[in-house]
C-alpha cells in the first residue's frame, strides 16, 4: 500500500506533497482493507519523515520514476530488480536510489548495493525507514564494491562443478549452503 500510494502520488507531480500523498494513501489503505490504526500510524509515519523529504527537495532532488523494474549485468552476471524510487538533483544531475522500508530498520544488507548495480547511471542510495521517520545509508560494509568482490568470489568459488549429497535428515536443510540449488529444494 505505501509503494502504490507513493507511486500514485509521483506519477503527475516530481515534488513531495504530504496532502496529497495521505489522501492518496487513505484511499489505497481503505480499498485494501487496512485497519484504521495502521492507517493512522503511517499518516503518522509520514509526518514525521515530511521534513526529510523536504531537506531532500530543498537541497534539489525530485522524483522522475518509483517503481522501475530494471535489468543490468553486473561483475558479468544478470541481475533483475525493482527499485522503488529514483531521485534525481535538478542541478548536479546526481541520481538517488531510495528503498521504502516498513519494518524494523536494519541497514546491514546489500539490497541498496544492488540497486546501485541494477541502476545504469552512476548513483548513491539510501533507505527510507517509515517507523523511526528516519532516512539512512546502508553501513559501509555493504557498499557496491564489497558486493562486487562476493561476487567475484562466488564466481572463482563456483567455477569448477560443485559436489554436494541431498541429506535424509530433516531440518538440515535450513543451514545449508547449497540449499537453493538443490534438487530437494526445486
Amino acid at each position: 500500500v505505501v509503494h502504490e500510494s507513493f507511486e500514485k502520488c509521483y506519477k503527475n507531480n516530481s515534488k513531495f506533497d504530504l496532502e496529497k500523498l495521505s489522501q492518496i494513501f487513505m484511499q489505497t489503505a481503505q480499498n485494501a482493507n487496512l485497519g484504521k490504526l495502521d492507517i493512522k500510524l503511517m499518516l503518522l509515519n509520514f509526518k514525521n519523515l515530511a521534513k526529510e523529504f523536504k531537506n531532500l527537495q530543498n537541497t534539489g532532488f525530485v522524483c522522475t520514476a518509483c517503481e522501475s523494474e530494471l535489468e543490468n549485468e553486473f561483475c558479468g552476471v544478470k541481475i533483475k530488480g525493482k527499485i522503488d524510487r529514483i531521485d534525481k538533483n535538478e542541478q548536479s544531475g546526481e541520481y538517488l536510489l531510495l528503498d521504502y522500508k516498513t519494518g524494523k530498520t536494519d541497514t546491514k544488507s546489500f539490497q541498496l548495493a544492488f540497486y546501485e548495480a541494477l541502476f545504469p547511471y552512476e548513483s548513491f542510495s539510501k533507505f527510507i525507514f517509515f517507523k523511526e521517520g528516519v532516512i539512512k545509508e546502508a553501513d559501509e560494509k555493504f557498499s557496491k564494491e564489497n558486493l562486487r568482490e562476493i561476487i567475484e568470489n562466488l564466481k572463482l568459488e563456483f567455477q569448477n562443478e560443485v559436489n554436494f549429497e541431498r541429506t535424509q535428515k530433516s531440518g538440515s536443510c535450513a543451514y545449508c549452503p547449497y540449499k537453493i540449488i538443490c534438487k530437494g529444494e526445486l
